[in-house]
């Protein structure tokens, strides 16, 4: 995970190749607002303070972390536990 200021970008070790249909389900299960639902990614807000953009091949951006550590938990919650990556894959 890469730094600039407030966003957190994560490049993957992989292409993941996203199921976008299971992600979107999986993020209005959870009732995060959805922003963005497009062909390449979702954009939606996390929280008030946080919005996330996931693209299929996995590459997300987050804006409006306060640190890694923070980048990292809201990643693993939507993509590994959400849609069942396995973490080594994204390591």
């Amino acid at each position: 995970m890469e730094g600039a200021g407030k966003n957190l970008y994560h490049y993957p070790l992989e292409d993941l190749r996203l199921d976008l249909k299971d992600l979107y389900d999986f993020l209005v299960r959870r009732r995060f607002q959805i922003k963005v639902k497009a062909k390449l990614g979702i954009t939606f807000n996390y929280n008030q303070k946080i919005t996330v953009s996931t693209l299929r091949g996995g590459v997300t951006i987050i804006e409006g972390v306060n640190d890694k550590d923070e980048a990292i938990k809201i990643y693993k919650e939507a993509v590994s536990d959400g849609l069942g990556v396995s973490w080594s894959r994204i390591e």
